[in-house]
Order: C-alpha cells, then sequence, then structure tokens
C-alpha cells in the first residue's frame, strides 16, 4: 500500500487522517479570515492547518480523500482573487502574480525586441578594430547625429591650422 491509500511508508506522521476533519479546519480558517477582514491565501491556510510549507498542503492534495477539499479551497481563494482583479475598490497590483504564482493563471510578458532600421537586425561597430583615423571621424560622425559640433582640437586637431 502506499502514501496514498493512507498508509504513511515513512517519515513524520500525517497532520490529518480524515477528510471531514481537514475541511473543518479549512473551513474555520476561512471564517476567521471574514471574521477579522483578512483575505485567505494559501500560505495563511496551510498555516493555519500547522504546515510548515505551502508545499505540505499540495502534497496533501495527492491523497484522494483530501484532493477534493484542497480543489475547492484553492478554487475559492482564486475566486476572491479574481474578482478582487476587477474589483475598481479592491485591486492591488500584485493579484496577476498572486493569480499567476498560485492558481496557474499567465501573465502578459513584456517583450521588448530591439531591431534596427526596417526590423532589421541592429547595426554595430567594433571600435577595436579601427584605427586612430577612423576613430576620429567616427567620434566626429556622432556628434553631428547627436545634433553638437565637433570642437577645433577636440579630436587632436592642430589649433591653429
Amino acid at each position: 500500500m502506499s502514501e496514498k491509500e493512507g498508509i504513511n511508508l515513512g517519515g513524520r506522521p500525517r497532520m490529518y487522517e480524515d477528510s471531514e476533519t481537514f475541511a473543518a479546519d479549512a473551513e474555520a480558517y476561512f471564517d476567521k479570515c471574514e471574521a477579522d477582514d483578512r483575505i485567505p491565501t494559501i500560505a495563511g491556510l496551510a498555516y493555519h492547518l500547522g504546515f510548515a510549507s505551502r508545499q505540505s498542503l499540495y502534497d496533501y492534495a495527492e491523497d484522494t480523500r483530501f484532493s477534493d477539499t484542497i480543489s475547492r479551497v484553492r478554487l475559492l481563494i482564486e475566486a476572491d482573487r479574481s474578482e478582487r482583479l476587477v474589483s475598481k475598490d479592491k485591486y492591488t497590483p500584485g493579484l496577476p502574480m498572486d493569480l499567476a504564482s498560485n492558481h496557474g493563471w499567465y501573465t502578459a510578458k513584456n517583450a521588448n525586441e530591439h531591431t534596427g532600421k526596417n526590423g532589421r537586425p541592429i547595426e554595430t561597430v567594433d571600435l577595436s578594430k579601427l584605427n586612430d583615423e577612423q576613430l576620429e571621424t567616427y567620434g566626429r560622425l556622432c556628434m553631428i547625429i547627436e545634433g553638437q559640433e565637433p570642437d577645433a582640437g577636440q579630436f587632436g586637431d592642430d589649433e591653429g591650422e
């Protein structure tokens, strides 16, 4: 028999052996959140149930005796977050991250693609391969492009010429 069938194959004894006690304790957490005007969280639920981590709660979901209750409490928390997401009075910027991290939602990714003219690759210049005269010319061109006038003598010009 395996742990999924109710027998612990080693390690610490399970905190909950029956689903009724587990479900009652989970419901007590939500009642406490409501009474204290606190937002229910997966981490808060795990802590309330006596677990040391969220992962312990997720591990219980593998046991068929607890999987339905855990699915329902996760759905309840997800429903709370999704309602807050569309409420102008309850929205906070962390909601999308919470939904992505704890409830499998996907967030839009900000991807910036940098391209050169007409979508071509950006052209680069390897300055280490230029001689002194080419570097001077490149420096002058850069200043002109930026709307600056290269000063006489700035690039090794003779000021007297």
